[in-house]
């Protein structure tokens, strides 16, 4: 089914993103070039936008979409924002369509998205591989999926879907930015660990996503906050969460240009850093330990070992795991050496010493018994 909107100039509603887009060519670049989910679970929720930037909003006239096979299109809609370049605002009308993918049924589906603006058209390469169920598979939550982040192409987020694909998880994807209602829905209590991004908690996070948030940690949950300390309305309430943590996130990037590279002498000896010996950080803040008795560093600052840009705070029988970077994607796919441990880091948080599936192991081996297999 082809999805269709027209606009013109008066339909065009105000959405400041503040994001930034690349420049623009005749037809409108598009956000992302390409759609590869991976491996996902029968049953699983998977959510995704493609959003291009329309350079001749009078010329295009009407955007349309037609999915390949295992897509659904939710809708299209048409909003002016601007891009951010030296602290300058440029107009820019962005085109945003909407979609999920069908999980009903196990199988590896392929094809392409029909994109047209106007005149003009593009292709744009669709797959992903939907496996039955697992048990015991780490239940995961991510809010906001790599292929609705910027201008990725697969090869930045390859490491995470290459984790996927071995290892035993079950991934749900949600992006709240077209729907404000994903937030609202969630049941963070049906997962073990939930991944967290600026982008995805900078609209329609509210105190019930807080609380809600609070009581998964409280509970046996681990979370992985990406955050630099900037928080939107709805989300300062994290930074709340933040403080009784006993985390500290200063503002100022201490690095520059290439200066990100931590050896394996800034790296805590730790559970959760085991095989972990060179990390890349793009632009972190500084992260600070208020409460020691509830915080500690895993990656710290070359020249000020008392502050870092990883940490992870115990809260209640949970884990709240805080890393100073504002997208999940390009810090785990950073285009640095290829000796960088980005990838095995971020896979020791999905699947190193969970607190909630311990509580459940610990809940069925009988008292005296031996628990490793």
């Amino acid at each position: 089914m082809t999805i269709r909107s027209r606009f013109s100039r008066s339909m065009l509603g105000v959405l400041s993103l503040g994001c930034c887009a690349p420049a623009l060519a005749y037809f409108p670049p598009l956000w992302p070039p390409e759609i590869h989910i991976g491996k996902v679970r029968v049953g699983s929720q998977i959510e995704g936008t493609i959003r291009a930037h329309l350079d001749d909003v009078d010329r295009a006239g009407s955007v349309e979409a037609t999915p390949p096979e295992g897509m659904i299109i939710d809708g299209i809609a048409v909003q002016s924002t601007y891009m951010l370049s030296g602290g300058a605002k440029t107009p820019q009308t962005v085109a945003s369509v909407s979609f999920t993918v069908d999980t009903s049924e196990a199988g590896a589906r392929e094809g392409v998205l029909k994109f047209r603006v106007g005149k003009e058209s593009r292709e744009i390469p669709f797959s992903v591989n939907v496996v039955p169920p697992s048990e015991g598979a780490i239940r995961t939550l991510v809010l906001f999926p790599p292929v609705s982040e910027g201008s990725q192409t697969v090869e930045v987020y390859r490491p995470w879907t290459d984790m996927v694909e071995a290892g035993n998880f079950d991934v749900t994807y949600l992006d709240p930015r077209p729907r404000r209602s994903s937030l609202a829905k969630v049941d963070f209590a049906s997962y073990d660990v939930a991944v967290l991004s600026p982008v995805g908690m900078s609209l329609g996070w509210n105190e019930a996503e807080s609380a809600a948030l609070k009581a998964f940690l409280e509970k046996g949950g681990r979370a992985v906050l990406f955050t630099t300390g900037r928080f939107s309305p709805g989300a300062k309430s994290v930074e709340t969460l933040l403080d009784s943590a006993g985390i500290d996130i200063e503002q100022g990037s201490p690095f520059g240009p290439g200066e990100g590279l931590i050896g394996e002498a800034h790296i805590a000896g730790d559970p959760l850093t085991e095989g972990v010996r060179n990390l890349a950080m793009g632009n972190p803040n500084l992260i600070a330990i208020s409460d020691p008795a509830k915080a500690r560093l895993l990656v710290l600052h070359p020249q000020d070992g008392t502050k870092g840009f990883v940490a992870v705070a115990k809260v209640g029988e949970g884990e709240l795991i805080v890393v100073s970077e504002s997208s999940p994607w390009f810090w785990i796919g950073n285009p640095g050496p290829r000796s960088l441990d980005n990838p095995r880091l971020m896979q020791n948080f999905m699947t190193l010493g969970l607190p909630r599936q311990k509580k459940a192991a610990d809940a069925t081996t009988p008292q005296g018994a031996d628990p490793t297999p």
